[in-house]
């Protein structure tokens, strides 16, 4: 009899055990993914306003000031053609993304409970606005140096 109850609370041990692994690596995989997916991006500053700060720091005369500037502008012009070069490149490995992100949702909605489901699930549409707000801001970002 002592044998049973000792193999039973081993095997209670064990699934506890492997509860709490699968529930802090569910935590750890959502710290993650927030932490990359949170981040805010800081508007890309002008021109005029990178200037600025030089001349602050650096004395710029004033003809410096207007090569400078003429060239952060050449500089951006050039980065928003390569941007939209590489556009098509991120649209289509987005769907790739979106399926690693969903199996891992679905493996992690796999290791908690009924009670936590919920929580989770409004975690996870707070990330996906997140994300749409982002792709919104870079669309926008993209228009204005369209013009």
């Amino acid at each position: 009899m002592e044998g049973r109850t000792t193999s039973r609370n081993k095997a209670r041990v064990v699934v506890m055990a492997v509860f709490v692994i699968g529930v802090a690596a569910g935590a750890l995989s959502m710290n993650l993914y927030q932490g990359r997916t949170s981040r805010t991006r800081q508007p890309r500053p002008t021109p005029g306003a990178i200037v600025d700060n030089m001349k602050s720091r650096l004395s710029l005369k004033p003809e410096q000031s207007e090569h400078i500037e003429a060239i952060l502008k050449d500089t951006f012009a050039k980065y928003d053609v390569i941007k939209q070069d590489a556009e098509p490149c991120l649209q289509q490995t987005r769907p790739r993304f979106d399926a690693v992100r969903q199996a891992s949702r679905d493996k992690i909605r796999a290791e908690l409970s009924a009670e936590q489901l919920p929580e989770f699930e409004k975690m996870v549409q707070e990330l996906d606005a997140e994300r749409e707000r982002e792709r919104e801001n870079r669309n926008r970002e993209h228009k204005k140096s369209d013009k």
